[in-house]
């Protein structure tokens, strides 16, 4: 996981929590501050690599200009998976 990657120019910030999930929510994207929060506790590696993806997939759209896209969960949480789904199965 990194600890941080810039997008625009714009440094984003991945902090793990190791408290317990709340509200069946493991990650936030929090625009103002540039960060992303992972919620770790108990999470398999495979499912904290996808909500990671999912956080920078919001990360992604906001930063290209679409807010409308960056609130669309489903679509998010696609392009996460299919992320996710790239790094975890890519070959040298």
């Amino acid at each position: 996981m990194p600890t941080s990657f810039k997008l625009l120019n714009h440094t984003v910030r991945v902090k793990e929590n190791p408290a317990p999930i709340t509200d069946d929510k493991y990650g936030v994207a929090v625009y103002p501050k540039n960060e992303i929060h992972l919620y770790t506790q108990e999470l398999s590696d495979s499912v904290a690599h996808h909500t990671f993806c999912h956080e920078l997939a919001h990360f992604l759209f906001h930063y290209a200009g679409r807010s409308d896209l960056a609130d669309d969960e489903i679509l998010v949480d696609t392009i996460g998976g299919l992320l996710a789904q790239y790094e975890a199965s890519k070959r040298p």
